[in-house]
């Protein structure tokens, strides 16, 4: 019986490929002309975008990113992070010390000893926290929350307990405690001042949540400067004046 060779499809003989080459390499060739057409675009689109190393965002400024279809990072910018004028509100001053000068609205968030923050309001620092005891044993604090410069001012410790232990701190004058009572000598000031008393108690070696006070110590204004009386004449030294001589 004679065998019938069948060939696939565009062969002219068993071991003739001629016939398929130009109709691959055609298709080769046009698929290698898209891609480097795709590439030289993607180069070029990635060559125009202008960004400026740079570190972006921070504590006063946030970024700014656009982004293309295709996700691609097309440009960054910073932008401030500031409050409108005249306290807007938005300014947020982070630290131990208070931002000055400053303007009705502004924040500050002491991230020290008392960790509250706080608003600025009619001349003074005014704190925002309600932090009540979250515990039994946690101290609970009443007292003053003004008083003047130089004066003795009384907190009450309203759920005191003779065996613990009180550890308290005020960030000027001095303080001292007898029993239930704590007595905080507020310091001199030249100015309306901000300060501070942090409590807390030890049980057992286990320390407690802070309470803290904030208390505005008013500058009295006092003038010591000394006044001498050099002349007693009538224009001065009368009765009509206030003197007797």
């Amino acid at each position: 019986m004679a065998l019938t060779t069948i060939l696939p499809s565009g062969l002219n003989s068993a071991n003739d490929f001629s016939s398929l080459v130009p109709a691959a390499y055609s298709t080769a060739n046009a698929a290698f002309i898209q891609a480097n057409a795709a590439f030289t675009q993607a180069n070029t689109d990635v060559t125009n975008i202008s960004i400026v190393t740079c570190v972006y965002g921070g504590a006063s400024v946030a970024p700014v990113i656009t982004v293309a279809a295709n996700g691609r990072i097309i440009a960054v910018s910073n932008v401030s992070i500031s409050g409108g004028g005249g306290g807007g509100g938005a300014s947020v001053t982070v630290g131990p010390t208070a931002p000055s000068p400053a303007a009705n609205g502004y924040l500050w968030y002491d991230d020290t000893s008392t960790g509250e923050l706080f608003v600025y309001s009619s001349g003074s620092w005014v704190t925002t926290s309600i932090m009540p005891a979250t515990n039994a044993n946690d101290p609970v604090i009443t007292g003053p929350t003004q008083a003047n410069e130089a004066t003795t001012q009384t907190f009450t410790i309203s759920n005191y307990n003779g065996s613990h232990t009180y550890i308290i701190g005020v960030t000027g004058g001095s303080v001292s405690r007898t029993n239930q009572s704590i007595y905080w000598t507020m310091p001199s000031v030249t100015t309306n001042t901000t300060h501070y008393m942090t409590t807390q108690v030890v049980i057992g070696g286990a320390t407690s949540a802070v309470d803290t006070r904030t208390v505005l110590v008013v500058d009295l204004n006092v003038d010591d400067t000394a006044i001498v009386v050099s002349d007693f004449s009538t224009s001065y030294a009368n009765t009509n004046y206030g003197w007797t001589v």
